[in-house]
């Protein structure tokens, strides 16, 4: 085949997928609760302005795509999943675990979960005032009374080395721990403290310390339905390739929660 040809050949392979991709919809589920600063507002409503740094990076993932269109659903979590699964719908974001590659396809290696190609990468780090602070360590908190800890649902420190150490109280969100933190009816909470490697720019509190190094490592992935991926393999690549963090998304929602 002359060189002629063979550019005649891909020009036509690259026109045709960009023709179907122009009839293409990417159908996400997300749940129909708010969790800051990922997802806002309750209920089936996607918010037209301001829907969550999950949604915007979504967005704009999605818009790197010539043709391709965005849908959002939202249900309760579990239904997400369930629909991924039977392939109603396209793709969830998850954190990964062995059982879930039942659900979906996640970007994997060889030798497993591909981290390269994660959809977010965030460090989490206890935040707390002075005195709790003065006993870490870095690993572990110097022996003393139990320390009343605001857990959030996303981050769970039960099986830390510090676990034994602390009372567990449930919380909302970022907000409520440092109103709680500041008002000492919790002692210690969790802050998100990197995203992608990159330090988050943290609102000064005068009486508050974020501790370091962080204690949980948070990764999600764009998860696709088996049957979505069947049919889209090359497509599905392209996005978890398109791995260009937009940092700007992320710190700007986490600036509103918490000086709000």
């Amino acid at each position: 085949m002359t060189a002629d040809l063979r550019y005649l050949g891909s020009l036509i392979l690259a026109v045709g997928w960009q023709t179907a991709l122009a009839q293409s919809t990417l159908n996400f589920c997300y749940q129909d609760q708010p969790l800051e600063p990922y997802y806002r507002t309750a209920g089936a409503t996607v918010p037209a302005v301001d829907p969550g740094a999950t949604i915007e990076h979504l967005q704009w993932l999605v818009g790197q795509i010539p043709g391709l269109q965005l849908r959002f659903v939202r249900y309760p979590w579990k239904r997400c999943l369930l629909e991924l699964q039977r392939g109603r719908i396209d793709a969830v974001v998850a954190n990964y675990y062995k059982e879930r590659e039942a659900l979906g396809q996640f970007p994997m290696t060889a030798q497993g979960i591909d981290e390269q190609r994660a959809f977010t990468q965030q460090d989490v780090c206890l935040i707390s005032k002075a005195a709790v602070a003065q006993r870490w360590n870095g690993r572990n908190f110097a022996a003393g009374a139990p320390i009343v800890f605001g857990y959030m649902p996303r981050v769970d420190l039960r099986q830390h080395a510090i676990a034994a150490q602390l009372s567990h109280v449930a919380i909302d969100n970022q907000r409520q721990a440092i109103h709680l933190l500041q008002k000492d009816q919790i002692q210690l909470s969790t802050i998100l403290c990197a995203i992608s490697g990159q330090p988050v720019p943290q609102v000064e509190y005068p009486t508050l310390h974020v501790l370091t190094p962080a204690v949980a490592h948070l990764t999600g992935y764009l998860v696709f339905s088996h049957q979505f991926y069947g049919k889209n393999q090359a497509l599905a690549n392209k996005l978890w390739s398109l791995n260009q963090y937009p940092l700007a998304i992320y710190f700007r929602y986490l600036q509103q929660n918490l000086a709000e």
